[in-house]
């Protein structure tokens, strides 16, 4: 050991009182700890057995050239034309990219589901509690349009809540 650094000498405090737990040396750990046996999937792994890594969620790619102007008109255009325009725009853009065909799909069920929640708050007009939906639904409709457009002009998937998935 002629060449070598020996490790820093730790010396307990000078009076003879017992060191305090700040000042005791910490030894480190092996981590991860070591596993005898391979972890299995079920049961789950417990807090002993080291941390569990689980794969990031996907990610949608950004959207590119045709994509990034009709994937969010899918949602916008319906604003303006109800079920007509991601009808129009599933059956010509949709016809050529596979991401504006399923946002365009998504937006006409949903507009399909709005219509038919509409009808039902109609009908449920004779018992009153119809006026209330007659109110609530179209403040939800646009609500919920204006974040799917965004979130398709962000590049990401949508999908509405409580639609019922009819256009396939």
């Amino acid at each position: 050991m002629t060449g070598e650094q020996k490790p820093p000498r730790w010396d307990p405090p000078g009076n003879g009182a017992q060191p305090t737990s700040w000042e005791r040396p910490i030894t480190p750990l092996p981590y991860p700890p070591p596993i005898a046996t391979p972890p299995q999937a079920w049961p789950a792994p417990t807090a002993s057995d080291g941390p569990v890594w689980y794969a990031p969620p996907p990610t949608d790619p950004p959207l590119t050239g045709r994509d990034r102007t009709w994937v969010p008109a899918s949602h916008w255009t319906a604003l303006f034309t109800t079920w007509l325009g991601p009808f129009v725009i599933l059956l010509t853009v949709g016809e050529s990219s596979v991401r504006v065909r399923e946002h365009a799909k998504e937006s006409l069920n949903f507009e399909v589901t709005f219509w038919l929640g509409m009808l039902l708050a109609a009908l449920g007009t004779y018992v009153l509690i119809g006026y209330v939906f007659l109110i609530l639904l179209p403040i939800l409709w646009l609500v919920l349009r204006v974040m799917a457009a965004l979130d398709a002009g962000a590049g990401k998937t949508v999908r509405y809540p409580l639609t019922l998935r009819l256009v396939r």
